[in-house]
């Protein structure tokens, strides 16, 4: 199953993904002014002026040394590796209760899959900020 997914993610990045990820080039574009100290919000960038804090432009300016393909393709990466690691602590949360755990998990990514596939396309950050702010009890004894 887990490989099955894994391919998917990978087959679904060049064919419906890889051209898109519009979100995800304004944090590129933030990180290399950053690094170039201009300014960060430019009335030019219209609704995608305000879409991020100055400190995670700065957080993000490592992947906008890279090209802008390759930056694409390691932050799906990162996305799709923080996905199944978020999964993997809601199953480990839901066994806890001794109940059948994957059921409830293959409903609820079911039902969220439209969400996740979203967060993929446009390349936004939400996995990443809610796997730092997550308690880690999952990931622990």
């Amino acid at each position: 199953m887990t490989a099955t997914l894994v391919i998917l993610f990978v087959f679904l990045f060049p064919a419906k993904i890889q051209h898109k990820m519009r979100d995800f080039e304004v944090y590129w574009r933030a990180g290399t002014r950053a690094i170039a100290a201009e300014s960060l919000y430019r009335p030019e960038d219209g609704h995608y002026q305000f879409k991020y804090l100055p400190a995670f432009a700065l957080a993000v300016s490592p992947l906008s040394t890279l090209s802008l393909p390759v930056a694409k393709t390691l932050w799906y990466t990162l996305l799709v590796g923080l996905l199944f690691l978020i999964l993997l602590c809601n199953w480990r949360l839901l066994s806890l209760h001794h109940q059948p755990a994957w059921i409830l998990l293959l409903l609820t990514s079911t039902v969220m899959a439209k969400f996740y596939g979203h967060e993929l396309v446009l390349g936004q950050s939400n996995l990443l900020m809610l796997s730092l702010v997550s308690r880690p009890p999952c990931f622990g004894p």
